[in-house]
């Protein structure tokens, strides 16, 4: 009976000793608080839970570490990367300004080519109308051998004997204008005398090859017409073959006038078709032909590029065009989510020592989109908040941060 009534006695006990517990719990938190008046320490459930479920506390952080609430937040929101600090260095720099343009038509140019010299005259392979040609490709030959009226080697004997005296009278007025007794006057018409001559006997004689002259394409290209037959016989000055550049499209892009300034240092442009191809002049044999920057229309300025036409960018589309800037080296970059406002001018947040930081106006130049020259207010070395900006500033404004978010 004894051993019964023991029994059903001990969950009673057990209760009476848990209230105990939590009784003097509750005593000693109203204690800590009252040593810490003024403090809130109050969490929701969810909360709670998920700081139990990381094993941190914020409030005892605070307390072992000395720190406040907001140092303790701001710790947190460092070490999951909500807040990032760089240290900011020059480097190079492209201004980017993205806009929009049309594809327009571009005049065809072509050019005759034309025999140097009389003979017979052989083709360098299969040389057919339209066909696609390189920049220096050998295209024909012409054989003077066995003519009465081969005079080619001794036209290229003659260029070289004017070059050879040219070139030693250059010599000789290089050594006497060492010594100043001949005026610069006529040391520059010297020179000047010898670079002709030069030139001269370097054109022909380049195109030349075992007595034979070398007629090769200008320039990467189309032969629009062949004018002779392989072994027929040309005279000096006769047309062999028209060819031209291939088919070439002009890009008007125009761009807000605010850009005005940056217009000089427009070298490049990066174009993205309406079915979302992209080239870039550079590979397109391209390049700025014009701006007419007094033209300004509805507050926007053209500017134009002329470029080979690839096979997927049609005449008339309407197409996104990024112009590229002349590179700048040594820039001080941030990126634009750095930057915050405040009354019209614009300030970062610099790292001056531990979770210590200071407010500071900047100037800015030009952007590529994402990163923004800095053009005044931070140095080399300076540590700047790039990521987390706000939350940083509201931390620095108030005496205490908002409640994070957490998931699980």
């Amino acid at each position: 009976m004894k051993k019964l009534f023991w029994v059903l006695l001990l969950p009673a006990y057990l209760h009476m000793v848990s209230c105990q517990s939590n009784t003097s719990t509750t005593k000693e938190t109203k204690t800590e608080q009252s040593d810490h008046e003024g403090q809130d320490h109050s969490h929701d459930e969810n909360t709670a839970d998920a700081h139990a479920e990381e094993g941190e506390h914020v409030h005892g952080a605070g307390c072992v570490h000395g720190e406040s609430d907001n140092e303790v937040a701001l710790h947190r929101y460092l070490d999951k990367g909500h807040i990032m600090i760089n240290e900011i260095n020059p480097q190079a720099f492209n201004e980017i300004i993205n806009t929009s343009g049309d594809v327009l038509p571009a005049i065809q140019e072509s050019q005759s080519l034309v025999a140097g010299s009389s003979g017979i005259v052989n083709f360098n392979g299969n040389l057919i109308n339209s066909v696609e040609a390189t920049k220096s490709q050998k295209l024909f030959t012409i054989s003077a051998k066995g003519f009465t009226d081969d005079n080619t080697r001794v036209k290229i004997a003659e260029l070289k004997h004017n070059f050879n005296l040219a070139k030693s009278e250059f010599e000789r007025a290089q050594k006497l204008s060492e010594k100043q007794l001949i005026s610069q006057k006529e040391f520059n018409s010297i020179e000047a005398e010898y670079l002709k001559a030069k030139a001269a006997y370097s054109s022909f004689n380049s195109s030349f090859e075992n007595g034979k002259e070398l007629i090769n394409m200008p320039y990467n290209g189309i032969i629009d017409q062949v004018l002779v037959q392989p072994g027929e016989y040309v005279e000096a000055g006769q047309q062999l073959a028209v060819v031209r550049k291939p088919n070439r499209v002009i890009i008007k892009a125009d761009i807000s006038a605010k850009y005005y300034p940056q217009i000089g240092n427009i070298e490049k442009a990066v174009i993205t078709t309406s079915a979302g191809i992209i080239f870039d002049t550079e590979y397109f044999d391209g390049k700025r032909i014009s701006s007419e920057s007094t033209a300004i229309q509805d507050n926007f300025i053209p500017v134009y590029f002329e470029m080979e036409q690839p096979m997927m960018l049609p005449v008339g589309d309407y197409v996104e065009v990024a112009l590229y800037g002349k590179t700048i080296e040594d820039a001080m970059l941030l990126p634009e989510k750095a930057l915050m406002e405040e009354q019209g001018n614009l300030f970062v947040l610099i790292e001056t020592g531990h979770l210590e930081f200071e407010k500071v106006y900047v100037t800015t130049g030009g952007s590529d989109g994402e990163q923004v020259i800095i053009t005044s207010g931070i140095h080399a070395g300076d540590r700047v908040v790039v990521e987390g900006a706000t939350i940083v500033k509201l931390a620095t404004q108030t005496s205490s941060m908002p409640a994070e978010t957490h998931s699980h």
